[in-house]
């Protein structure tokens, strides 16, 4: 008698375990999520117990919302909600969900810094993968002291963002944000890019701010080092660059289709026809393409006087290059004849 009631006890308390087990896992361990596909919940500053909530049931199964529900009310997670971009995973139950939510386990964004033109333009691309809002990111790129804290100022900050795709942390603070491109500009400016840069007698910003106006220039990759030649010359030569992409930067009209004379006359730093030199600017730009323009020597370097009369003349130094080479330069300047001694150097000093 005792030994079947002892059996009838164990099988009975075998049957509850059984029935606990099974609803702890029902309502813990089963797959939280009714989608076929991975989706992502977003949590702001501004998001309270209600509204994560509100951003989970739609994703979430009832059963599993149950038990996410029961996890919260005994644990300390709506008095310290973590912003995040989380995950939420077939098959994940709300254990693992709750647990990731808790301790702020959530997952990067791919953050593509794009090819724009203008600092409210990159702000607004920028804010609409991070939580961080456009004005914010704006701010920071128009604000001398903050410019100056990475190395730049408000006309040459955009050269701190290398054109890429990186993984980040979409709530991820300005300071974190800045700091991380500051990284990934100092990796791709690694020791064998400065030398090349320095050896061309330029820095990082002019490298960068000519890349930008070439592929703005052209699609053509094949045409870019002839562009990047030609302009390089004219840049050693103290000539100003005469670049459309330039124009259409300054009066801000970058569907223009054709530079016409009376546009060349604009009052502006980036007036590549009234000033030498290249001032930092945001333009069209791509960090694959950004790089060192290797040049050939020059098969032929000559300068003529054409006397129209015996007080005046016209002077003309002419540079050829090789078919391998990279550019065709023409001078029509008293500076560049008088420069005339050591034409190959003055045209094209990376030549060797």
């Amino acid at each position: 008698m005792k030994s079947k009631k002892m059996r009838y006890y164990m099988i009975s308390a075998g049957s509850i375990l059984l029935i606990i087990i099974g609803l702890v896992y029902y309502y813990f361990f089963s797959s939280f999520s009714i989608k076929e596909t991975t989706h992502y919940v977003y949590i702001d500053n501004d998001d309270n117990i209600d509204s994560v909530f509100t951003k989970l049931t739609p994703i979430a199964s009832g059963h599993a919302m149950t038990g996410f529900h029961s996890l919260v009310k005994h644990s300390s997670y709506e008095k310290n909600i973590r912003t995040g971009r989380y995950a939420i995973k077939p098959g994940e139950g709300a254990f693992r969900i709750f647990r990731h939510l808790k301790n702020g386990l959530q997952s990067p964004v791919s953050l593509t810094v794009p090819s724009v033109r203008t600092m409210d333009k990159l702000a607004g691309a920028l804010s609409q993968h991070l939580m961080l809002d456009s004005v914010t990111i704006y701010k920071a790129l128009t604000d001398e002291a903050t410019c100056k804290k990475y190395g730049y100022d408000t006309l040459t900050i955009a050269c701190l963002f290398i054109p890429n795709t990186y993984d980040i942390y979409w709530n991820v603070s300005l300071d974190k944000l800045l700091s991380r491109m500051q990284k990934e500009n100092k990796n791709f400016w690694n020791f064998e890019r400065k030398q090349k840069a320095k050896a061309m007698g330029l820095d990082e910003v002019q490298i960068y701010t000519m890349a930008s106006i070439i592929d703005e220039e052209t699609a053509n990759d094949g045409e870019k080092p002839m562009i990047a030649g030609m302009y390089y010359n004219r840049l050693k030569a103290g000539m100003p660059l005469q670049a459309d992409p330039t124009i259409k930067f300054a009066l801000k009209q970058f569907e223009l289709k054709r530079i016409y004379n009376n546009m060349l006359f604009i009052k502006s730093p980036f007036n590549t026809y009234k000033n030498t030199g290249i001032s930092g600017t945001l333009l069209h730009k791509r960090a694959d393409k950004l790089g060192y323009a290797g040049f050939n020597i020059t098969d032929f370097s000559s300068k003529l006087v054409l006397k129209s009369s015996l007080k005046s003349s016209l002077m003309l130094k002419l540079g050829l290059y090789d078919e391998s080479s990279n550019s065709t330069y023409i001078g029509l300047t008293q500076a560049m004849y008088d420069r005339a001694d050591n034409d190959f150097v003055l045209m094209a000093p990376d030549d060797q």
